[in-house]
């Protein structure tokens, strides 16, 4: 591109590591010794990497490199060109600060390329043979750099078809502490250096399948099974510093502790080990802008008598002042019906486009009344997409229709035509003049970055098959967990984007969880995207002592204890956005709580819970529980928190239906010290009321809509104010009867899960 003198800045410094000094524009000099320089002209116009000369009043100085940066086309950036000179001093010419004429060009025509680099990657001792091709002007000779590292080029300039050339070279030793990702370089006599940049760089990197990565010795392969190998206590340090591409699977170690950085390769890769500890380091599967599109399969060991890290547990992925990123294929965590789907059928019209695997898993919510008796969510494979992505065809689906009371699986039926046991809502209808959508939830369970924990062959020989038809449960309920914990704001990073932990979390042990953020303090540059966690023993995500944590569009089935989980009453600015919770079931030696759980349980208001959607739970959607002051760990946090007074900052726009007994449950005092407001959430089928509010203050809700639910729209006991304006609910819309598909439903209302009630079933055609 050509660019008038007006439109570049000129920067230039004497020796790689000197400071910039700019030459063009600058104001007139005084010119007393000319130690100014001002440029007057640029010779040649037209220039690559070989170099221009700039020409001007100055001190005759040489300038070997100069930085051109374009005022006007941002976009282009900056250029550096080597060896240069400002020449002459003219003193006569002093008023004269700059030559207006002429156009300044860069062309990358007269400037070496590098087309492509052959293999791009290798080990940080050197050795490494490299095919290099590009331009390089026909010269018969060149030198290659990567970075600050030498490679010794090998025979002779090779002249291809179509102008292009070839040299092969071998990399120099970069050392561990030095690796990662270089420039590629060539130097062409005559033309100068390669611009950096597109293809041409070259990755020093140790893979766990060379013996120079492991000094010379025969790459670690880890243990037998846990069945044939229980005693085996193979394990692998990454010391800090290294880098190690994981490029070959591998079936079980003890402990992996990983100090410096372990990198899933783009290819399908399996490990296992029972203690995954990140003290310091750095797990990559994938990074957010470019995720992993491949099969990662991590399997974590133990049982119930493994011995415990401190803190994080045993059978764990443990993060301690880590890096932790694992980004699997983008894909529509969750969407809703766009028409009913009735008992027998074998496809689901989709509100929105998906493009889900075939063969993935995923879980339609139910829209009867849940309890015991009556559990209506059931679980298909994808056999097909069309229609562009809105119908999905079924098979292989599966629904436990019963359960005991502590939550397990009674009855269950398995269709592989795939064909539907109940209805599923999909409609939209018009009540007391106000459009409103009663719509199950489809969420989708399978991702391809999987957490699992291993069902334990040893103890449990004869493991349960659960309702996705994939998973094996745990006899002793003893999952994996994935842990993030280190004191002090921002001290560890954790970014999870489109992955799947199943067989998680550890029933009936405080802080095992499927996945737990635990009393780090600030997290602005952490989040948890669109993730799947199904079957888990001990919740599905803790957040604990941390704030500014990013919870958004993650789906959550058949989680024992609260799914969605705020635990002591500190926590802030966390951002809980459009999750799905499925299937909350009871926990019954945890929190006195979890006997009678939430999908959602929220212990302090300082926090945005927006657009979330909560269905099943054997007893409420949303439980807004705050304490009189802080409880558990948080206890000993100096400043004082008194729950009960901190106002509501976001509730809105959240979804609750075919909950056991609430909705919505605020409980039991809420007296915020400012107006607090529960916006537009929509209650819908529960068992035995819409939403209740025990004891309030200056608590109020705008825009309630509640429909069909089992005995009562709303309970509560008292209020402290006597404002209208202050505690009220307000714009809200209560409908006792749905003309909509209902199958055979019941609820109970008691929490010692007595007293069976009938709620409704279908009459003629599937109307109540």
């Amino acid at each position: 591109d050509a660019f008038h003198p007006e439109h570049f800045t000129l920067e230039a410094r004497a020796s790689p590591s000197g400071n910039w000094t700019r030459i063009h524009p600058r104001p007139p000099p005084q010119c007393a010794g000319c130690g100014n320089d001002v440029v007057t002209d640029v010779s040649p116009g037209s220039f690559g990497s070989n170099g221009v000369t700039i020409s001007g009043v100055g001190a005759n100085t040489v300038w070997r490199e100069v930085r051109v940066q374009m005022r006007r086309y941002e976009s282009v950036g900056s250029v550096k060109i080597r060896e240069v000179r400002i020449d002459g001093c003219a003193l006569g010419k002093a008023s004269t600060s700059e030559v207006s004429e002429g156009l300044l060009t860069v062309t990358s025509a007269l400037t070496p390329t590098v087309t492509s680099v052959m293999p791009s990657r290798g080990s940080t001792a050197g050795g490494t043979d490299i095919t290099l091709r590009g331009n390089f002007f026909g010269a018969s000779s060149v030198t290659v750099a990567f970075g600050a590292f030498d490679c010794a080029v090998s025979g002779s300039v090779t002249q291809l078809s179509g102008g292009e050339s070839e040299v092969v070279c071998k990399t120099s030793a970069s050392g561990v502490l030095h690796g990662g990702i270089k420039h590629v370089v060539v130097s062409a006599a005559g033309y100068g250096d390669s611009v950096p940049g597109g293809n041409a760089t070259f990755w020093y990197v140790d893979t766990w399948s060379a013996r120079t990565t492991w000094g010379g010795a025969a790459p670690p392969t880890g243990c037998g099974s846990w069945l044939d190998d229980p005693n085996c206590d193979d394990s692998v340090v990454i010391p800090e510093g290294q880098v190690v591409l994981l490029d070959v699977s591998l079936p079980r170690f003890y402990l992996i502790l990983i100090q410096g950085k372990l990198i899933f390769d783009r290819a399908d890769i399996s490990i296992g080990a029972s203690y995954l500890l990140l003290q310091g380091g750095t797990l990559q599967i994938g990074t957010e802008a470019e995720p992993f599109m491949q099969q990662a399969h991590i399997t974590l060991f133990g049982h119930p008598k493994s011995i415990d890290l401190p803190v994080f547990g045993a059978k764990v992925i443990a993060c301690y002042e880590c890096t932790l990123d694992m980004h699997g294929a983008p894909q529509v965590a969750w969407t809703q019906l766009a028409q009913t789907s009735k008992p027998g059928d074998t496809s689901i019209k989709l509100l929105q486009a998906v493009t889900w695997p075939i063969g993935s898993k995923i879980v339609i919510a139910t829209t009867d009344f849940e309890s015991p008796q009556s559990s209506h969510s059931e679980i298909s494979e994808v056999e097909a997409i069309s229609e562009s992505g809105t119908r999905v065809h079924v098979k292989d689906t599966r629904v436990c229709h019963e359960y005991t009371n502590s939550g397990l699986p009674k009855t269950c039926k398995h269709t592989p035509d795939g064909a539907l046991t109940y209805p599923h809502l999909g409609e939209e209808i018009v009540l007391g003049g106000t459009l409103l959508a009663f719509r199950a939830e489809v969420g989708l369970l399978s991702r391809n970055i999987v957490v699992e924990g291993d069902y334990d062959a040893r103890f449990c020989p004869l493991a349960d098959l659960a309702d996705d038809g994939v998973t094996r449960l745990s006899c002793n309920q003893f999952g994996a967990q994935i842990f993030l914990s280190s004191p002090g704001h921002e001290s560890l990073v954790g970014r999870l984007s489109n992955m799947e932990i199943r067989n998680g979390g550890q029933a009936f042990r405080l802080g095992r969880y499927a996945i737990h953020w635990h009393m780090i303090g600030n997290v602005k540059e952490s989040f948890q995207k669109n993730c799947s966690i199904h079957h888990s023993w001990n919740r599905g995500v803790a957040i604990h002592g941390v704030n500014f944590l990013r919870l958004e569009h993650n789906v959550a089935y058949h989680s024992m204890g609260h799914t969605f989980f705020i635990e002591d009453g500190v926590e802030m600015y966390n951002r809980l956005e459009g999750n799905l919770a499925i299937k909350t079931i009871p926990s019954m030696n945890l929190l006195n709580t979890d006997q009678t759980p939430a999908c959602f349980w929220i212990v302090t208001g300082a926090n945005y819970i927006i657009n979330n959607h909560a269905a099943a739970s054997r007893r409420y959607g949303f439980w807004f529980r705050p304490e009189r002051s802080v409880t558990g760990t948080s206890v000993n946090t100096p400043m004082e928190v008194h729950p009960i007074n901190i106002p509501v900052l976001e509730f809105r726009g959240n979804q609750a239906h075919s909950n056991g007994k609430y909705g919505l449950r605020v409980f039991d005092i809420f007296k915020p010290n400012e107006a607090s407001v529960f916006q537009d959430t929509f209650v819908w089928r529960n068992g035995k009321a819409g939403f209740t509010a025990t004891v309030c203050g200056k608590v109020g809700f705008q825009g309630m809509v509640a429909v069909q639910n089992g005995l009562v729209v709303f309970e509560g006991r008292s209020t402290s104010v006597s404002a209208w304006d202050e505690s009220y609910i307000r714009n809200a819309l209560f409908v006792d009867y749905l003309p909509l598909p209902l199958a055979e439903s019941y609820g109970i209302f008691e929490d010692s899960f007595e007293g069976v009630k009938p709620l409704g079933g279908p009459m003629e055609d599937g109307i109540l």
